[in-house]
């Protein structure tokens, strides 16, 4: 029998460039005794049989839907959905239930028909300054002959140049990351439930639970980059990447066919006093909550005309132009999947830009995930949120929140700030047009949080583990709360490749990435 989860659990439909499906409930196994009446004369009527098979029960968007195998009329085995009431709402074989789509269907044509100009007009267009190659429209071409670019981008990857393709394959839309030469890294699509393996769906479900599906996807990897070079991986990875939401929050997990965790779906949440310093960097500043009354022993500093100290404090910022995807010249980009390795002292420093948004100070942000381990074992991670203007492509810093490790074990939770509470505010991460000598607040939480930064040099080349970079930016940062200041390095186009002993050591895309169509609600 079909398992009651290719049914209900995680259906997604892909809708003018938005993912929505039913919610659902948890997965019951059900004996003949305990299904209602109703339940068990529509089985009998319609070629089921009397215990002792086990039926599956689930809630679908509130519904009571029973599972339960029987044999049509030429002898052949399918699977009765029947309402709780005792209505037969399809006789199915291998295909998902035509009622979840059926539910999922009215849902997304009813987002549909709500959608406003202005989410529609975000699902993108095609880039016009990209030119593919043509090596790179042959490997295309070769592998989607139907298909109908709508969205192009181009980027360094590990040194190599990759072009991430958004198409249309009839109605449906996928994604692909081809490079220079023409080799096709990976291939995305959405898929529906019954696509995932079993094995996989049922570790997704369990983080589902109580959470609604936003879209799940098929990715296939069969090439990667690394150090200037296209290397042929063994054999073939697959991946399924799920979005969910739960209130105001969205998370994403990304799971093998064989139901292992590739990485965890991790929700956002506030902390309370800031760790204690990352053991990778003992002999430089203190994180934000370390020697608390030495810090404030110094006082709260004054903002005067905009200022604190020097370092700009306001910004004349409409929220309305605030996202959480796009690119900074010098910020590593806002896109889901983009991720940094750096190393140093010991220690790996790994930056992800996540699929996962929060709502902060009413803007959805964008989350970035920052893990330093040392020996394999985690020292701190901390959740940034982010958001971008689209009007000049300032970067704008709205808290974080922290967990601190000791012996693989959660220690303490960072004093985690977050805009629009306790008086703090948000701070400038990196303005969109940078000049040597500007001064500007990166986080606005007295007492708590008060790093700022000041732009010390453009133009400087560097040599790391990843490659050199040329026309660099370098930054001096430091808090109002303690003296010590550290240098970092930003490279054009690809972000932090230098902080303090960490050097960048590679740039990769993970399974995860998807562009702002899919990031719709």
């Amino acid at each position: 029998m079909n398992k009651m989860k290719e049914v209900a659990g995680l259906v997604a439909v892909l809708v003018i460039g938005c993912i929505v499906a039913p919610t659902f409930g948890a997965l019951e196994t059900k004996t003949w005794d305990q299904v209602p009446a109703a339940v068990q004369a529509t089985i009998l009527a319609n070629g089921g049989k009397a215990g002792p098979v086990d039926l599956e029960r689930t809630l679908i968007d509130g519904k009571a839907v029973y599972e339960a195998p029987a044999k049509d009329k030429n002898g052949n085995m399918v699977d009765l959905v029947v309402l709780e009431d005792g209505k037969l709402v399809e006789v199915k074989t291998d295909a998902a239930s035509d009622f979840v789509k059926d539910q999922a269907a009215r849902q997304a044509k009813k987002a549909a028909k709500q959608a406003t100009p202005e989410a529609k007009g975000a699902q993108g267009g095609s880039n016009v300054d990209i030119k593919l190659p043509d090596v790179v429209t042959k490997t295309f071409k070769k592998t989607f002959p139907k298909g109908e670019i709508f969205k192009l981008d181009v980027e360094e990857e590990n040194g190599v140049t990759v072009y991430d393709i958004e198409f249309k394959d009839g109605a449906i839309e996928k994604e692909t990351d081809i490079t220079a030469d023409g080799t096709m890294l990976e291939f995305t699509v959405v898929v529906e439930a019954k696509a995932v393996p079993k094995a996989a769906m049922k570790v997704i479900q369990k983080a589902a639970e109580g959470a609604t599906i936003k879209r799940i996807e098929h990715i296939e990897m069969s090439h990667e980059t690394k150090d200037g070079k296209t290397i042929k991986l063994s054999k073939p990875v697959t991946h399924y990447a799920v979005g969910i939401a739960k209130g105001d929050q969205t998370a994403e997990i990304v799971v093998a066919p064989d139901g292992t965790v590739v990485e965890p779906a991790t929700w956002g949440g506030a902390g309370e006093a800031k760790p204690e310093k990352k053991e990778a960097k003992p002999e430089k500043k203190e994180a934000k909550g370390g020697k608390k009354a030495a810090k404030q022993a110094k006082g709260e500093p004054v903002e005067k005309a905009g200022k604190i100290e020097g370092f700009a404090s306001k910004f004349a910022v409409d929220k309305a132009n605030l996202t959480n995807l796009g690119k900074n010249p010098y910020f590593l980009p806002l896109e889901p999947g983009y991720r940094l390795a750096l190393e140093g002292g010991g220690a790996t420093l790994t930056v992800t830009v996540t699929r996962n948004t929060k709502l902060v100070d009413g803007v959805e942000t964008r989350v970035i995930e920052e893990r330093e381990e040392k020996d394999g074992q985690p020292i701190e991670i901390s959740q940034n949120y982010f958001a971008i203007d689209k009007t000049d492509n300032a970067v704008y810093y709205f808290g974080e929140d922290v967990d601190v490790y000791k012996n693989g074990k959660v220690v303490s939770h960072g004093g985690a700030w977050l805009s629009g509470v306790g008086g703090a505010k948000f701070g400038m991460m990196m303005p969109g047009k940078p000049k040597v000598g500007d001064k500007f607040q990166q986080e606005i939480a007295p007492k708590v949080a008060m790093d700022r930064c000041e732009i010390a040099a453009i133009g400087e080349e560097i040599k790391t583990p990843a490659g050199t970079f040329k026309d660099c930016l370098r930054t001096t940062e430091g808090s109002t709360l303690e003296s010590a200041t550290e240098d970092k390095v930003y490279a054009p186009g690809v972000g932090l490749v230098k902080d303090e002993e960490f050097l960048l050591v590679k740039i990769t895309k993970t399974a995860a990435k998807k562009k702002a169509a899919k990031e719709k609600k």
